[in-house]
């Protein structure tokens, strides 16, 4: 019994670190399971840039840190900032962390240096967690901060290497909501 409790264990943390967008936490999935609770991730953004590149929103969650979202540069309709990028989780949880990591190639164009973290219970009205600077490097930034009750999470970008936005990969601190906890 101890090793099927370690390998599930295990095979669970492994799924987390793999995919970096799913989550499990209290609760359950199916009503029936006890502390089986899932919570996805997709992300949307403003601006994407898919006329030369597949640089979209959805990059930030797949885990791979050469793949990256990046706003609009070609085409007659490129974009400026402020730009932003929305996070959204399948279900209303407890947000309190927000990981950046900028793109991993040669290139600087749309690292992120001033930013605005927001949030939202019903994905139309946001409200700003905080706001900073980051410095213009290739390294994970990490923005901790007292929990919210969120359903969306939205990265504003005031200013970027560029003009531009960009990022490889974006992380949450995410706590599920209790099932038997109040709303």
């Amino acid at each position: 019994m101890r090793v099927r409790k370690w390998l599930i264990l295990m095979l669970t943390v492994l799924l987390v670190f793999t995919t970096g967008c799913t989550l499990f936490g209290g609760g359950s999935d199916d009503g029936k399971t006890p502390g089986k609770k899932k919570i996805t991730l997709t992300a949307y953004a403003s601006s994407e840039e898919i006329d030369l590149a597949n640089d979209v929103a959805a990059n930030v969650l797949d885990g791979d840190s050469e793949t990256m979202w990046h706003t609009k540069w070609w085409g007659t309709d490129v974009t400026k900032n402020p730009e932003s990028i929305t996070i959204v989780l399948s279900e209303l949880a407890y947000v309190h962390k927000f990981r950046y990591l900028p793109r991993q190639d040669e290139e600087m164009n749309g690292t992120i240096t001033k930013y605005e973290i927001q949030y939202s219970v019903d994905g139309e009205t946001f409200e700003t967690i905080v706001e900073g600077e980051w410095e213009k490097d290739k390294e994970w930034k990490e923005v901790k901060f007292d929990p919210v009750k969120a359903l969306e999470i939205r990265l504003v970008v005031h200013d970027g290497h560029g003009g531009h936005a960009s990022a490889a990969e974006i992380e949450l601190g995410i706590t599920p909501i209790e099932v038997n906890e109040e709303e």
